[in-house]
Order: structure tokens, then sequence, then C-alpha cells
């Protein structure tokens, strides 16, 4: 072990490593901001001088952001005191003595029908296809922001696009057969040139699109749509309940989505299970009866006391919105 390894040099072999394993730029980027802070935050001390508490005392520094991003730092840290003990670099996993910060769970909040239509009935001047590409693609996936940013053209394979994920880890996303079309158009009539590598989606400039353009892109979408919050992880959420709605089972959800493990997927269940409980109570046959032939009553024990059963009602979320059905067909099991 390598005693006196300094945090700054440790950073260093760090960063090497993971470029050896062809980790994208934005995880690279994404690493690169966290340990620039930790560095400000610690200074350049010995690695086997930095102790869970002084840790510790770095993520509760960072009350102006986020939960989400504290836990992302944290992850970052995580992954390179992996490196550094798998290594011989440093004789004890430090991150592993401090407690993963827990983010809020903030509400899931899918576009509703209206809101898709008028997303994708939206006019480009510009890059029509290319726009067009990108928005099918966000909504018949539900790929990450980074993932359709990295996505290269030898990863697209008609119905099938190999998109890299959280840890860089592969895996293979179906595509209906009109997003694919949508993507051949684009490719074929107007993807510009691009200056470096095979990127599949480019600007006008013919370089990668980067997050920040693609959020820039949806940004400007919201006054001329009238929807409100249109970014990435809205379009994740929308395909996840729809993919649901339609049949589409929790596995290959999770599969589809990357997700490690079933508790995110089992948020987009309850969201769908939500959505169809207010789709009965509107389509309720027994209401209805109850309603129309009944004459109307509310009361469910004078209800009863005719001789027929009461009434249910199923209560709703009212913060959940209805899902669409994806115009361009969804994935099902007959695609």
């Amino acid at each position: 072990m390598t005693e006196s390894l300094r945090l700054n040099e440790a950073i260093y072999q760090f960063f090497i490593a993971k470029k050896a394993e062809r980790l994208s730029p934005n995880t690279i980027n994404d690493y690169t901001n966290t340990f620039k802070q930790f560095r400000k935050f610690m200074g350049d001390p010995y690695i086997e001088d930095i102790t869970p508490a002084r840790v510790r005392e770095f993520l509760a520094s960072l009350d102006h952001l986020s939960k989400k991003t504290v836990v992302n730092y944290w992850i970052a840290l995580s992954s390179l005191w992996t490196y550094l003990t798998n290594d011989g670099l440093a004789s004890d996993h430090v991150l592993r003595k401090v407690k993963k910060p827990r983010p809020d769970k903030k509400a899931i909040k899918p576009f509703s029908e209206s809101d898709v239509q008028k997303i994708l009935a939206c006019k480009h001047k510009d890059n029509p296809l290319r726009n067009k590409a990108i928005l099918f693609l966000l909504l018949d996936t539900g790929i990450r922001a980074s993932e359709l940013c990295d996505a290269q053209v030898e990863d697209y394979k008609g119905r099938t696009l190999i998109v890299w994920g959280k840890g860089d880890k592969e895996r293979s996303v179906p595509l209906s057969t009109f997003t694919m079309n949508v993507i051949n158009d684009y490719l074929e009539y107007e993807r510009q040139e691009p200056i470096d590598g095979n990127p599949l989606i480019v600007n006008d400039r013919g370089v990668q699109l980067t997050r920040s353009g693609l959020y820039q892109f949806l940004r400007k979408l919201r006054p001329r749509t009238g929807v409100k919050k249109i970014y990435p992880h809205r379009f994740r959420h929308t395909f996840a309940v729809s993919f649901l709605r339609n049949g589409g089972d929790v596995f290959s959800l999770q599969e589809i989505l990357g997700h490690s493990t079933l508790e995110m997927t089992r948020r987009y269940v309850k969201l769908a299970k939500l959505d169809i409980q207010k789709t009965h109570e509107r389509a309720s046959p027994i209401k209805a009866l109850h309603l129309n032939t009944i004459g109307g009553s509310k009361n469910p024990a004078h209800f009863h006391a005719q001789g027929n059963p009461p009434t249910h009602t199923h209560i709703a979320d009212q913060r959940t919105q209805g899902v669409p059905t994806p115009p361009s067909s969804p994935h099902n099991t007959n695609q």
C-alpha cells in the first residue's frame, strides 16, 4: 500500500483508471465536479488521514444543494474509495462507514395525454427531423438524458438501441417501428456530419448533443406548447406508467429503464394503479346504475335498504395525472 498517497494524486490515478474503462464524458464530468468540491473542502491530505467523520462534515456542508445531488456526491466518493481499496492504495473503504444520504421522494408527475399531443404537434423551424427523433426516443424508451446524448450511431440497431446507463452498465432498449422510422429519416435526410466521433444526435455544428443542449431545447418548447414543465425525466415517468397501463410487466420495465432494484418500478406500478382507479371511478357500471336507475341517491344506507349493494368509491391520489398512450405506439409484447 502507498502510505504517502495524497488526495490529489489519488483522484488523478482514479481518472486514469476510469478513462481506460471508457467511461462516458458525462460520468467523468460528474466525478470532476464532485472531486472539485471535495478537494476544496478537504485540501490535499493523505488518503489515510481522511476519516468517516470528515466525509460526513463535507456532506453536511452541502446543505445548499438538493438531496439528490448530495447522494450523487456520496456515490462518486464511494467509487473513488472502491478503486483505492481494490488497488491497494487505501487500507480502509471510508465511505462504507458513512451512511448513504436518503433523497427526497418527489411526486411522479407524468405528462397528460393533452401535454404529449401539444409537444408532438409543435412545429420546428430548425432541425425538425432531429427534434422529432429526440422527442420520440424520450417518449418511446424512457432513456435518461445522458443515455440519449451519449448514444452513438453504431449503438442504433433499428428496433433496438444500446445505451450506457448509470455506472456505465450496458443494456438494450427496444424501439417501436414508428420511432425507428423517425430516426432513419433523421439519419438519412438531416443529420449533420459529426466533427468528432459518430454520435447519434448532433447539433447544428455537428457536435454531439450535450445534456445542457437537450435541456435548452426542451425548455424552449414550454412557451410554444403551453406545457410548463418539460424535462427529460418527465418523459421517462410518462413512458414507465404508460408501459404498465398498456400491459407491460414490471420486470421488463425494470430492464428497459436500467433500474438495479424494483424500488422505483414499484412507484410506477402504484401510480399506474391509481390512474386505473380514477378511470374506473368515472366508468363504473354500478356507479352509473346507482346514479341513473336509483334516482341519484347519495345515501349508501338508503340504497342498501332497497336490497341493492352499496356503491364503492375508489380514492385516487389527486396529484396523479392521466398518462397517455404515446401516439407512436408504445412498446408491447407484440413488437
